[in-house]
C-alpha cells in the first residue's frame, strides 16, 4: 500500500500533469513557469515525463524533411486529436480502396506490448462489438517500436456538452446514460475493463449515440511496473480510491469511474470540482453529496446555479430537489469509498437508472411502505386526483355515489393487478440482483487469480485465468441451476475467443444440460446457451448434433434473442451442408437473410454473418459469381458500420481471395490479396490460432497452384505444429491442412506422402466431399493404382454432379481433367479426348480461354490426340500449345513448360524426330529435381494443375 502522504504527493502531480499536456506548447510552457514558481518540487517531478511527452509528439510530427506524410500500417496520419499519458491520437485514413477514417493511437515507446499477450488479448478486443462501443480495427507497431491502436472515429462530442447544449432534462440524461452502463457491462463480460472512464472517453454522436473510446487500451499494456499501466490508463481526477492506491484494478473501478460521470452530467460539476468546493463526507477522496454541492453552488454563485438548472431544462429549485432524491442516492451508491458498497455490475447501476426514469422504487434506497408509496402515487398522478374527486363526488348524490364505486372497484383491480405486476418485477428484480452479485464474484475471482501472491509470480494468460477461477465456480454449492448455466455460457464462449476449444465444449455442454430442463422459464438464457454450444459442436465436426440442438433450441416458442437464433440458424446451416444437405441449408439461410431485408435491416453483425454463410453455401454448389456478388454486399454492409469487426472483416477479405483462386483461376490476384492478410490475421488471432492456420492454407495452395512449392511449403510448415498438435487447430483447419499438404505432395510427385495424408483425413466429417474424393483420386493414379483411382475419381465427379446439375463448374472441369488423364493411362484414348474436352469446356465457360487451367486441358486433349494418330501435324499443334502456355504463364522457366518440353521431347523421339539436345534435357532435369524434390526420375501423369 502507499501511505497517505505520498498518495497526496503523486495525485497532485498525475493532475498537473495531464492539466499541463491538455494544453498549447506555448500556453504549457508559461502555466509550467508558474507552477516552478510556486512550488518547485513539483516542476522538478513533472519535467522529465512532460520532456518525454513533447519529445514523442515532435517525432510523430517530424521527419528528416519537416512535414512529411505519415503512414502507419495500411493508415495516413491527417491531424491529431489530442495527447495523454498513454501517447497521442491522430485522425487518420485507410490509404487503400478502402474509405475509412479511424483514430489512431500512438502509444509511448517507453511503454512496452509484449507481442505474445498483446495477440491473445486483441483477439477479444476485436470482438468487443457492441453499438455503443468504438471498436478496435487494427493495431501493430511501427518500425521503430512504438505501438499503435486504431480505433473506430467518432465524429462526436462529450457526453455531457451534448446534453448540456440540447438542454436535456434530467431523465433524458440517465436514460442516455444507461446504454454507458450497458456497454460497460458488455465489455465486463468478456473480461474487459477500461479504466479510464471520463466525459473525453464518452462521446455522443449527431444522432444521438453515446460511444465509449480507448475500451481495453490498457489492457494491452503490461508494462514492467503493473501500477505504472495502471496510472498512466487512467485519469486522477476520476480514478476510483483503489485505483489511486495503487491496487489491482478490478469492474468495481469502472463502476466507480461511472459514478462520476453521472455526477458531472446531472449535477452539472465535476467531482472533483466538488471536493475542492465542498466538506467530504469521509476522507480525501470521500464526495459530498450531489444535492449539497448544487445547494453551495446556488448560494455562492447564484448564476452559475441557474445557467446549469437551464441547461436541464429545470430551475435551480426543482433541480436540487431532483438531486436530492433517488438519483442523488444511486450516484452515492456508484461512488461508495469501499468498492463493495457500490453497485455490483454496470448492469446493476442500469437498471437503477432505468427504474428511476420510471418512477419505480430504486435499489440504492432502502425505503419502507410509506417511501414506496410515495413512488406509486408519483407514476399515477392521475389516479391519485381521480381517487380524490371520487371522495368528493360521494357526498354529492347517491347515483354519483354508485358510479364512482364502480369506478372504486375497477381502480381497487387496477390496483391488484398493479401490486401483482410489481411483485413480479420484484421478484425479478431480486433473481437479476442475486445473479449480479454471483456474476460479479465470479469476476473478482478471475481478476484476483492474477494477482502475484496466488501466481507465484507467474504471468498467467487469460484461458488459465478461467480455467482457476471456474474450478471455483465448480466448487460453490450455494447457485441455482440458471444463474451457473448463464455463467458457464459465458465461461465457454470466453473459451472460445481463446481457442481453448475442448475447455469451450466441455463447459458450453454443461451450460446446456443445466438449462434444458428450465428453457420455458428462462428462453433467453436457454437461446444463448445453445448458440454457444452449436457453435462448439459444429467445430468440433459433430454435425448431426449441432443439427439436433439447433432444431430443439428454435422449436422454442419465444421470441428470445434474435442474434442467438440467427446463429442457431446459421450453425444448422453449416452442419447441414456438411452433411450434404446443401439445398436445405441454403433454403434456411436464404430465409434468415430476407427476414431481415423485410424488416429493413441491411447493416449490423448478424445481417454481415448471415450474407457470408449464404455467399459460402453459393460457392460451394459452384455458383462463384453469386458467391461473389454476396461477399462485395457484405463488404458494403460492414462499410457502413464504424464499429465493424475485424476479425470478420479479415474473414471476408480471406473469402474473396479464396474464390478468386479456385473458381475465377486468378493465382497472381489472390497472392497479392493473400500475402499482407496473412500478418494481420496472426497478429489478430496467434500463431496457432486456426484462423490463422487457415489463411496459411489458402496462400500455401494458391502457391502450389502458381508452381511456387517452396514457398507453398514454407506456409504449410508454419501451420504444422498448430495442426499436429495444438488445442486450437479445429477438424475443419486440420483437414484443409492435410488436403493442401497432400496436394503440395503429388505436385512433387510424392504420391506416397499425399496418400498418408489423405487416409489420415478421409474419416473425418470435415474432410468428406468431392474435393477428398478427387484428392484421392489423384494420388492413386499418380501412384499408378489406375483402378482404384477411377472408382474414387467417379464419385467425387457424380458428387459435384449433384450438386451443380448441368451448371458450368472448374470442380467439375478438375475431375474431368483427371478422368481424362486415368482413360489415357489404361489405354481408352477416345474417353481420355472425350473427357478433355469437356474439361476445356468448363474451363472456358468458367474461367476464360487465356487461363492456364483451360491450356493445360487443351495441351492434354492434343496429348491424347497424338497417341491416336502419331503425326507429326498433331505434335506440331502440342508445340504451338506450349506457346500459348508460356503466354499465360509468363514466361518459359515454369514447372508446367519444363513437364511439357520433357512430353514433347518423348513424342518427338517416339516418330524418330530430333529431341531436346542433352544439355537442355539435362537443365530440366535439375530445375525439376531442385523445384520440386523430384529424385525418382518417374514421369508425372500429366502436367500438374493450377487447380
Amino acid at each position: 500500500m502507499i501511505d497517505e502522504r505520498t498518495l497526496a504527493r503523486w495525485r497532485r502531480e498525475r493532475e498537473a500533469y495531464y492539466r499541463l499536456l491538455e494544453l498549447p506548447p506555448d500556453e504549457r510552457a508559461a502555466a509550467f513557469a508558474e507552477i516552478a514558481r510556486d512550488d518547485p518540487e513539483l516542476a522538478t517531478a513533472l519535467r522529465r515525463p512532460l520532456a518525454e511527452a513533447e519529445a514523442g509528439s515532435e517525432e510523430s510530427h517530424s521527419g528528416a524533411g519537416g512535414e512529411v506524410e505519415r503512414i502507419i500500417g495500411r493508415f495516413r496520419l491527417l491531424c491529431r486529436l489530442g495527447t495523454g499519458g498513454m501517447g497521442e491520437v491522430h485522425l487518420a485514413e485507410r490509404v487503400d480502396d478502402v474509405a475509412q477514417k479511424v483514430a489512431l493511437k500512438l502509444v509511448r515507446s517507453d511503454l512496452p506490448v509484449p507481442t505474445e499477450r498483446a495477440r491473445r488479448e486483441r483477439q477479444i478486443l476485436a470482438r468487443l462489438n457492441h453499438p455503443n462501443i468504438a471498436g478496435l480495427i487494427d493495431a501493430g507497431v511501427t518500425d521503430s517500436g512504438q505501438p499503435w491502436f486504431a480505433m473506430a472515429y467518432v465524429d462526436g462530442e462529450r457526453i455531457t456538452a451534448w446534453c448540456d447544449r440540447r438542454q436535456l432534462n434530467l431523465r433524458a440524461r440517465v436514460r442516455l446514460f444507461a446504454k454507458v452502463c450497458r456497454a460497460v457491462q458488455f465489455a465486463h463480460k468478456n473480461l474487459v475493463l477500461h479504466r479510464d472512464l471520463k466525459p473525453s472517453n464518452i462521446l455522443v454522436s449527431a444522432e444521438g449515440a453515446p460511444m465509449l473510446l480507448d475500451f481495453g487500451i490498457a489492457k494491452l499494456l503490461d508494462a514492467t511496473d503493473p501500477r505504472e499501466t495502471q496510472t498512466l490508463a487512467m485519469t486522477p481526477a476520476y480514478a476510483a480510491p483503489e485505483q489511486l492506491r495503487g491496487e489491482t484494478a478490478t469492474t468495481a473501478g469502472d463502476i466507480y469511474q461511472l459514478g462520476l460521470v453521472l455526477y458531472e452530467l446531472v449535477g452539472g460539476m465535476a467531482a472533483s470540482k466538488a471536493r475542492e468546493s465542498m466538506p467530504v463526507r469521509h476522507d480525501g477522496t470521500g464526495l459530498p453529496r450531489l444535492d449539497h454541492t448544487f445547494a453551495a453552488l446556488a448560494a455562492r454563485e447564484p448564476a452559475a446555479a441557474a445557467r446549469i438548472a437551464g441547461e436541464r431544462s429545470a430551475t435551480a429549485d426543482k433541480l436540487r430537489r431532483q438531486l436530492r432524491g433517488d438519483l442523488g442516492r444511486i450516484v452515492s451508491k456508484a461512488t461508495a469509498d469501499a468498492p463493495h458498497e457500490r453497485y455490483d455490475t454496470a448492469q446493476a447501476l442500469a437498471d437503477d437508472l432505468d427504474r428511476w426514469t420510471r418512477g419505480l422504487p430504486v435499489s440504492a434506497h432502502r425505503g419502507s411502505f410509506a417511501y414506496r408509496a410515495r413512488k406509486l402515487v408519483r407514476r399515477h398522478a392521475v389516479a391519485a386526483v381521480a381517487v380524490v374527486l371520487l371522495s368528493l363526488g360521494l357526498v354529492a348524490t347517491s347515483l354519483v355515489a354508485v358510479q364512482r364505486a364502480r369506478t372504486e372497484r375497477v381502480q381497487r383491480e387496477q390496483a391488484e393487478q398493479q401490486r401483482q405486476l410489481a411483485d413480479q418485477q420484484r421478484g425479478l428484480a431480486e433473481r437479476q440482483r442475486q445473479r449480479s452479485e454471483t456474476l460479479l464474484g465470479f469476476m473478482r475471482d478471475v481478476f484476483h487469480e492474477a494477482e502475484p501472491n496466488n501466481t507465484g509470480g507467474a504471468k498467467l494468460d487469460a484461458g488459465e485465468l478461467l480455467q482457476r477461477a471456474t474450478r471455483k465456480l465448480d466448487a460453490r454449492t450455494d447457485l441455482d441451476a440458471a444463474t451457473r448455466a448463464v455463467l458457464l455460457t459465458e465461461v465457454a464462449d470466453v473459451f472460445h475467443r481463446l481457442g481453448h476449444r475442448e475447455a469451450a465444449l466441455a463447459a458450453a455442454e454443461r451450460a446446456e444440460r443445466e438449462l434444458a430442463p428450465l428453457r420455458e422459464a428462462h428462453p433467453a438464457d436457454y437461446l444463448r446457451s445453445a448458440q454457444v454450444l452449436a457453435m462448439t459442436l459444429y467445430e468440433a465436426g459433430r454435425y448431426q448434433d449441432t443439427v439436433d440442438l439447433a432444431q430443439r433450441a428454435l422449436a422454442l416458442e419465444s421470441a428470445g434473442d434474435r442474434a442467438s437464433r440467427t446463429e442457431l440458424a446459421i450453425h444448422r446451416s453449416r452442419a447441414l451442408a456438411q452433411l450434404g444437405q446443401r439445398d436445405t441449408a441454403e433454403r434456411d439461410v436464404a430465409a434468415v437473410l430476407a427476414d431481415y431485408e423485410e424488416t429493413g435491416i441491411r447493416s449490423g453483425d448478424d445481417y454481415v454473418m448471415t450474407l457470408n454463410e449464404l455467399a459460402h453455401l453459393h460457392y460451394k454448389r459452384g455458383d462463384s459469381h453469386g458467391a461473389l456478388d454476396l461477399l462485395l454486399r457484405q463488404v458494403d454492409a460492414m462499410a457502413a458500420n464504424p464499429n465493424r469487426d475485424l476479425a470478420g472483416e479479415l474473414a471476408v477479405q480471406q473469402n474473396i481471395a479464396q474464390i478468386t483462386l479456385t473458381s475465377l483461376g486468378d493465382v497472381d490476384a489472390a497472392i497479392v490479396a493473400l500475402q499482407p492478410l496473412i500478418p494481420r490475421v496472426e497478429a489478430l488471432f496467434g500463431a496457432d490460432h486456426s484462423d490463422t492456420v487457415g489463411a496459411r492454407t489458402l496462400l500455401a495452395l494458391a502457391y502450389v497452384y502458381a508452381g511456387d512449392l517452396p514457398r507453398a511449403d514454407e506456409q504449410l510448415r508454419a501451420g504444422e505444429a498448430a495442426v499436429n498438435g495444438g488445442a486450437a487447430s479445429s477438424v475443419v483447419t486440420t483437414a484443409q491442412w492435410r488436403q493442401v499438404g497432400a496436394r503440395l505432395a503429388l505436385q512433387r510427385d510424392d504420391p506416397a506422402k499425399a496418400l498418408r495424408l489423405l487416409r489420415m483425413t478421409e474419416k473425418e466429417p470435415a474432410a468428406q466431399g468431392h474435393w477428398q474424393d478427387w484428392l484421392l483420386g489423384e494420388a492413386l493414379l499418380q501412384a499408378r493404382q489406375f483402378d482404384a483411382a477411377q472408382t474414387m475419381l467417379d464419385r467425387a465427379y457424380q458428387g459435384v454432379r449433384r450438386i451443380v446439375g448441368s451448371t458450368p463448374d472448374p470442380a467439375l472441369g478438375r475431375i474431368e481433367d483427371s478422368l481424362g488423364r486415368c482413360a489415357l493411362m489404361r489405354g481408352d484414348l477416345t474417353a481420355a479426348q472425350d473427357w478433355f474436352q469437356r474439361a476445356v469446356e468448363q474451363f472456358r465457360a468458367t474461367q476464360g480461354a487465356d487461363k492456364p487451367t483451360t491450356v493445360r486441358s487443351e495441351i492434354h486433349r492434343l496429348w491424347a490426340a497424338f497417341l491416336v494418330s502419331r503425326t507429326t501435324d498433331d505434335l506440331d499443334r502440342l508445340r504451338a500449345a506450349r506457346e500459348r502456355l508460356v503466354k499465360v504463364l509468363g514466361g518459359a522457366e515454369r514447372l508446367q513448360v519444363w513437364q511439357l518440353d520433357l512430353l514433347i521431347d518423348d513424342l518427338a523421339r517416339s516418330l524418330s524426330q530430333p529431341g531436346l539436345d542433352g544439355s537442355r534435357r539435362a537443365q530440366i532435369r535439375t530445375a525439376l529435381n531442385a523445384f520440386m524434390g523430384v529424385t525418382n526420375g518417374r514421369q508425372i501423369v500429366g502436367l500438374s494443375g493450377f487447380n
